[in-house]
């Protein structure tokens, strides 16, 4: 967010705030005691909102756009590798796009 102060004519006030959820659930299936296997899914929800304010936006100062709460799924799947003879545990994990409209 850009302060509303005198030194700031152009953009002051401008702010934009997106506020956002996720939630996963994962299983794991272990092959042995080193090797392992994780993957689930996501859900994630946002929302959003826009305040233009100041002389650089010309005609569009003023403007506020407040977008409504939207929900989608994802998903993510993963891999692991253990040594626990030395407590070495290397986990590689994939969280895949959520788009939201």
């Amino acid at each position: 967010m850009y302060p509303a102060t005198p030194s700031s004519p152009s953009y002051g006030g401008t702010q934009a705030t997106v506020d956002s959820f996720a939630i996963t659930a994962l299983a794991r299936y272990k092959f042995n005691d080193s090797f392992s296997m994780h993957g689930g899914l996501r859900y994630q929800e946002i929302d959003a909102t826009v305040a233009l304010q100041g002389a650089g936006y010309g005609r569009l100062s003023g403007y506020r756009a407040d977008f409504d709460s939207d929900g989608a799924v994802g998903y993510v799947i993963g891999a692991a590798f253990e040594k626990p003879d030395i407590a070495m545990r290397v986990a590689l994990t994939y969280n895949s796009k959520i788009t939201h409209d």
